[in-house]
């Protein structure tokens, strides 16, 4: 296959396996990543806002990578929940994943699933968040980068 544009770059190697379903999800994967910035203190709950779905997506996977280390606590933790919900104000829906620090510290620059292996469909004009609650006063969560990877519906 001879490549002449940049839509020949990503779909060249699913034509060289042989697999046309792979060009559909090279050109139908998106990754949308966003730095968020640490807690103010232990006890703060926080829903970031990641991004609005513009059209019908399904979500994949949501990976975080702390920039700091933020240790374990099984009494006082944080739970990181990707949620979403109506672009409006409003309650959000069950979470899709979540990773908490009860048993297991983020370790900087080590990418850790807060959601994986999913199959969640988000319809237009959602908002699809971290929401990071704490359990008594909680520990501060550091700089985080977090990657959600989903595809158009």
């Amino acid at each position: 296959m001879a490549i002449k544009t940049s839509t020949d770059l990503i779909i060249a190697p699913a034509h060289a396996l042989g697999v046309t379903a792979d060009v559909d999800y090279a050109l139908r994967t998106r990754v949308a990543r966003v730095k968020l910035p640490a807690d103010a203190a232990a006890g703060t709950q926080t829903e970031h806002l990641l991004f609005l779905s513009e059209a019908a997506i399904i979500i994949n996977s949501c990976n975080i990578v702390p920039q700091v280390d933020s240790a374990f606590n099984a009494t006082n933790y944080a739970v990181l929940s990707l949620q979403t919900g109506n672009a409006a104000a409003g309650a959000l829906a069950t979470a899709l994943g979540a990773r908490s620090t009860q048993a297991t510290s983020l370790v900087t620059n080590t990418a850790t699933a807060v959601a994986s292996g999913l199959n969640a469909a988000v319809a237009a004009n959602q908002r699809v968040v971290l929401n990071v609650t704490k359990v008594n006063t909680g520990v501060a969560v550091n700089i985080l980068l977090v990657e959600v990877t989903y595809q158009l519906a």
